[in-house]
């Protein structure tokens, strides 16, 4: 009821783009791919394809592969192998991405780890690891969150020197970032997520009514943000306009979100909301357990 509905909403406006202005050959022959969820393995294994319609799409394919199977994980496993899992995933993950870096050549076998489901799932159990696991030994998770994060963007950009980027570049390509590189987020991103459940200082100004509905309308912002990037690109505007580091190129970057956070909203209110409507009459615990009695 969350993502679907938006989703193959989207495929749809997608496909009559693509009828409208002939693009079959660059959007409908990876239809098949987008509407079963393996969208992700088509890019690891195409790196030349590029849409900008669709080539987001790939990490959504990412998290409903993670959706269908961790379930079974956790139901079919008793709590002390899970935790055995859990650990075993955040230490094959990485190993993972080096066998592919020895095996593969660059640039492919960057692109492979980039879009891989296999290659990401220490992410994943980094996060489960937090509720698996009480972590009583991380006293302070925050100072944690912030000596890997800089720790990570120091390396980052003392390897690579791209100013523009701070060494983070698409698929982390240089300098085998997207061999250590990924770690590093993960783990980072476990931390203020460990730090944010034991009640952080800026927790009041993570529960404010705009960063709430930010947070409503984010999966709307993920959807349609490569559509408007691209209406903004077919005028011309990023080519003349939009300059990194200048006061024009500034304005420019707030009209994009400004754009995007308001198609967002329109499609949260308008059409997202009616679903979850659905969703909480249908699935809600109390309809649960009356379904059950009948």
């Amino acid at each position: 009821m969350r993502i679907f509905p938006l989703y193959y909403l989207y495929l749809a406006f997608v496909a009559g783009v693509g009828l409208v202005y002939g693009a079959r050959s660059s959007v409908f022959h990876v239809l098949p791919y987008l509407a079963t969820y393996t969208y992700n393995w088509f890019k690891a294994f195409d790196y030349t394809f590029d849409n900008q319609f669709v080539g987001h799409l790939w990490s959504l394919a990412v998290e409903e592969q993670f959706y269908l199977l961790w379930p079974l994980l956790v139901w079919f496993s008793g709590a002390r192998t899970f935790r055995r899992i859990v650990v075993a995933v955040i230490v094959l993950s990485p190993i993972l991405r080096v066998a592919v870096y020895a095996s593969v050549a660059m640039p492919v076998s960057s692109w492979i780890v980039y879009h891989g489901t296999y290659f990401q799932m220490d992410g994943f159990a980094l996060g489960a690891a937090i509720a698996v696991f009480p972590l009583r030994w991380i006293r302070n998770p925050r100072l944690a969150f912030w000596v890997v994060s800089a720790a990570f963007l120091a390396a980052a950009f003392l390897l690579n020197g791209d100013r523009e980027s701070w060494g983070l570049t698409m698929t982390m390509l240089d300098r085998f970032q997207w061999v250590w590189g990924y770690t590093c987020i993960f783990t980072a991103s476990a931390l203020a997520i460990l730090a944010g459940a034991r009640g952080v200082p800026l927790s009041r100004l993570l529960e404010s009514r705009p960063l709430v509905h930010l947070g409503k309308v984010s999966y709307g912002f993920y959807v349609w943000h490569f559509p408007i990037q691209h209406v903004f690109g077919h005028f011309n505007v990023s080519d003349r306009l939009y300059s990194p580091g200048t006061l024009r190129g500034w304005l420019v970057c707030v009209a994009y979100l400004l754009t995007t956070w308001l198609v967002a909203t329109l499609s949260y209110n308008l059409f997202e909301a009616q679903f979850l409507k659905l969703k909480d009459r249908l699935f809600a615990p109390e309809a649960m357990g009356q379904a059950a009695v009948h």
